[in-house]
């Protein structure tokens, strides 16, 4: 009885461990698919003096721009049809949402009428975050909600539109970039500083950094290369300060909570199955205890 009773104890363990082990491989594949949407996406963050426009932004030709955003604070908005309102960050695109993203809410160059809120911000208006299809006024003109954007931030996003908005000669927040065909880090960025002495490299963050706790990590020509390895100490330190310390606008932001969630998540996974192989050695060794 005893012994029949140790086996399916054992058998019960295998199957806890083999669960865990499939919910850890989904996570992490699950936060892989959420990294290869945003690992070719960098982008600069601007400043007041800078004084570049969407108007400038479209003159220029370099293939490696995806577009650019302003982010107006305390803008407010109405749910359609009443007089609930909240006041939230507007952030203004003239590009492809999917290309920033991680999620999979759409909201295309040509969308004029639409608009993806954070989930934040639909709570608020509407007690509920299953809300696409509604409507907010903006501007006193209506936006139907493309998507929802899964973030703590109040956050609407809308296509640039000069029809619209009047005020075309506000500067720019910031710049998204295209990195997939750069050589090295930063290699577009001080492009784009020397042709038009705009931004400025340590104002540069890359999406995919905030996808793990180190980023994409770099190889050396030869492993012996201490001076790669120093070069590389001193650039994690830099991405950690900004990560944890910097300032950051509404969409940096956004990329710093996936940061933080996905983290946690893994931290949890990973204590989980260190507790799964501690169990598991113990049993095994009780189990040969017993053989011998």
């Amino acid at each position: 009885m005893k012994q029949r009773k140790a086996v399916i104890l054992k058998i019960l363990l295998f199957v806890l461990s083999a669960i865990v082990i499939t919910v850890c491989l989904y996570v992490l594949h699950n936060n892989r698919n959420v990294y290869e949407k945003t690992e070719n996406v960098g982008v600069l963050t601007l400043h007041d003096e800078d004084e570049l426009t969407f108007d400038m932004l479209e003159q220029m030709q370099e293939e490696y721009l995806i577009g650019g955003y302003q982010v107006v604070e305390g803008q407010k908005i109405i749910l359609t049809g009443s007089v609930k309102s909240a006041e939230t960050n507007l952030v203004i695109v003239n590009f492809p949402v999917t290309e920033l993203l991680t999620s999979v809410n759409q909201l295309h160059v040509e969308d004029m009428a639409g608009c993806i809120v954070s989930s934040h911000t639909m709570y608020e208006l509407f007690g509920t975050t299953e809300s696409i299809g509604q409507c907010l006024t903006l501007y006193g003109r209506d936006y139907m909600v493309r998507g929802i954007l899964d973030t703590e931030e109040s956050m609407v996003m809308i296509q640039y539109d000069t029809a619209v908005l009047s005020d075309r000669n506000k500067a720019l927040d910031g710049i998204v970039f295209d990195t997939s065909k750069e050589l090295y880090r930063n290699q577009f960025v001080n492009h784009f500083y020397n042709s038009y002495q705009l931004g400025n490299v340590s104002d540069l963050y890359y999406t995919y950094d905030y996808m793990s706790l180190f980023g994409k990590l770099g190889t050396p020509v030869k492993w012996s290369d201490f001076d790669f390895w120093k070069d590389y100490e001193n650039e994690l330190a830099i991405r950690l300060e900004r990560k944890l310390y910097g300032n950051k606008d509404v969409i940096e932001l956004y990329y710093y909570h996936i940061f933080i969630e996905k983290l946690k998540t893994e931290l949890i996974l990973f204590f989980m199955c260190i507790v799964n192989f501690i169990v598991l050695y113990k049993l095994l060794k009780m189990q040969e205890g017993k053989k011998a």
